[in-house]
């Protein structure tokens, strides 16, 4: 968001300003929205990669032993 807080603006190539960054979070309330990240065009698509990658990540993740590369001795 481009605000003087933190010199933040200064550093970031694309910003949105505070009053545009405030009428989408209102929009996406109105259009029911859980999550709003206003400068993302394609949500949908990026929220289920992320739901997608969240599922593996439980499914293959969740196991009752440490994944192998965890009993290697550490590399010299």
């Amino acid at each position: 968001m481009a605000t003087e807080f933190g010199d933040g603006y200064g550093r970031v190539p694309f910003a949105m300003t505070a009053e545009g960054v405030a009428r989408a979070g209102l929009a996406g309330l109105r259009l029911g929205e859980t999550i709003c990240a206003p400068g993302l065009e394609d949500q949908a698509a990026v929220l289920d990669a992320l739901l997608a990658t969240e599922s593996a990540l439980l499914t293959g993740g969740n196991r009752p032993t440490p994944a192998t590369r965890y009993g290697r001795p550490p590399a010299r």
